[in-house]
């Protein structure tokens, strides 16, 4: 699990925490080329790590590749 993996984890429940409210009345989807479901799923995951899975479990948040840009 890298440093960035980190960060986007991070920001993804900072979001959460602030916008709880609109989370919990609807599907949210993040576009994301980190594999946050993935680094949720390993077993030896720090308590920080294991809380913040706990807390993004309640909403109902769906992972998709970011895909390319168009200009």
């Amino acid at each position: 699990m890298g440093n960035n993996d980190i960060k986007v984890t991070l920001a993804l429940v900072t979001t959460t925490q602030r916008m709880s409210p609109y989370f919990h009345n609807h599907q949210v989807i993040v576009k994301t080329d980190n594999p946050i479901n993935k680094v949720f799923s390993k077993p030896n995951l720090s308590r920080r790590m294991i809380s913040w899975s706990i807390e993004l479990s309640e909403f109902d948040i769906k992972y998709k590749p970011m895909g390319a840009f168009k200009s």
